[in-house]
């Protein structure tokens, strides 16, 4: 024990809490909702404490991995647990982000002087620069594909066939 009374120097472990809220929503299927007060009368943590944030990402990210569902924080709720449909669509989100992430380095990369790089230096450039075009392009085209609304919205486009 510290001088200050503390028993653990790196904070309380987490993972008995975690295994608690496992044990308790073990039942937990796609698109329940999950109350802040119901997770936290089983940590025994007040909501918006950091200790509870702690423990829910752990617990998160323990489900995820362990079953393969999503879970999201509804504002002001608690948590729900994504569809299929849900966890898919949001894929979308990240192709958009990929898309914007790979568009700024590419404008950030194409701002350089490359008259004052070695050779070296503009051989990596290029190849950088093709790469960052090529990922920005494919991520865009990516999310036209996925994200068409309507039947008919992109005539260039397969329909996709019933079975």
């Amino acid at each position: 024990m510290s001088g200050n009374g503390k028993v653990f120097f790196g904070g309380m472990p987490i993972k008995p809490d975690v295994d608690r809220l496992l044990s308790v929503f073990s039942k937990i299927t796609h698109g329940d909702v999950i109350k802040h007060e119901d997770v936290a009368r089983v940590i025994g943590q007040p909501y918006k404490s950091n200790r509870y944030r702690g423990v829910v990402a752990a617990w998160i990210n323990s489900v995820r991995t362990q079953t393969a569902m999503q879970i999201v924080g509804e504002f002001g709720v608690g948590f729900r647990v994504l569809t299929h449909d849900e966890a898919s669509k949001r894929g979308d989100k990240y192709l958009k982000h990929i898309r914007r992430t790979a568009y700024k380095g590419s404008v950030l990369n194409d701002a350089v002087d490359t008259n004052q790089l070695s050779e070296q230096g503009k051989s990596q450039h290029q190849i950088r620069r093709r790469h960052l075009h090529l990922l920005a392009d494919m991520a865009q085209t990516a999310r036209r594909e996925v994200s068409f609304s309507a039947p008919g919205a992109h005539k260039s486009l397969p329909r996709p066939q019933s079975r």
